[in-house]
């Protein structure tokens, strides 16, 4: 349902509340328990586990499952050579990975996401249903093989590129860029308001600006919030065009890539030069007055 989870078990008074204790305190990380209500009802012996179908009924607790960003586990394997989802941009499990972005309706489930189009193949089908991986039921789980692919549209040009990600197209380009910068201001109507820049990592960030450990753990934490940072007084700090404001320089809004997409765009860029500044600015595309 679309904030309610029914689970129907029979067993013992002792060990249903060990059941419940269990659930309670070994959720999944990402997991969020408002209450747990018990009801007796009748029903039939259990011997095994199963999942149901969603209901498609109205409850009172609608709650939309937020994105989260791409797991520790999710990024070892993201640049691991080795492994099936090597660099695949958007590589998730259960404990990461969109939600909201890709929701059509109420319940979250593969068929009212836009993961619908994309059928598993069997590598996948094998870690959906197996209960002890970490992909089991992870609505959002693709690969290489059967999943989205990004496609780069240069038809905006002028040194913004358009990424056609799971949920809709980011425009993105380089901070330090001024004509690109213009150009993204242009095509999101977004005259004088600064911009957020996305860095790779902690260690990039602390080129440009101070980070206290309050902040490095927001940065960092898997909501990935943009967060206000004090800028250091040189040169590159200064060059950072859209924490610019009617001529005033601002404080840099920063933020942390979300997604393996985002991972391997910063990827590509150190390669391509590991001198020039990385930093990036990722703005949702659907329209210039519409959210992604």
């Amino acid at each position: 349902m679309g904030g309610i989870v029914q689970v129907v078990c029979t067993g013992t008074a002792d060990e249903i509340d060990a059941f419940v204790g269990a659930i309670v305190l070994r959720k999944p990380v990402m997991a969020r328990i408002e209450g747990v209500t018990r009801e007796i009802i009748g029903t039939t012996i259990f011997h095994d586990f199963s999942i149901g179908q969603s209901s498609a009924e109205e409850d009172e607790i609608a709650l939309v499952p937020a994105d989260i960003a791409v797991c520790g586990d999710c990024l070892a394997e993201f640049y691991d050579p080795d492994n099936p989802r090597y660099l695949h941009p958007f590589i998730s499990c259960t404990n990461c990975g969109p939600r909201f972005s890709i929701m059509e309706r109420l319940p979250y489930d593969r068929n009212t996401t836009t993961m619908d189009d994309f059928q598993m193949c069997e590598f996948c089908m094998n870690e959906y249903t197996d209960p002890e991986s970490r992909r089991y039921h992870a609505q959002t789980i693709s690969c290489h093989g059967c999943g989205p692919q990004p496609i780069a549209d240069f038809r905006n040009n002028g040194g913004v590129l358009a990424l056609k990600g799971g949920g809709g197209y980011y425009l993105v380009c380089s901070p330090f860029d001024e004509a690109a910068v213009q150009k993204l201001r242009e095509i999101k109507k977004r005259e004088q308001k600064p911009f957020a820049v996305m860095f790779r990592d902690v260690e990039q960030v602390r080129e440009y600006c101070s980070v206290s450990e309050q902040e490095e753990a927001a940065l960092v934490s898997p909501q990935r919030p943009i967060v206000l940072l004090d800028p250091l007084n040189d040169k590159r700090a200064a060059d950072c065009r859209p924490c610019k404001s009617r001529g005033v320089w601002k404080n840099y809004a920063s933020n942390f890539p979300t997604a393996g997409i985002r991972s391997r765009r910063f990827r590509k860029a150190a390669k391509r030069s590991k001198k020039a500044p990385v930093g990036r600015i990722w703005r949702s595309w659907n329209g210039a007055t519409k959210k992604l």
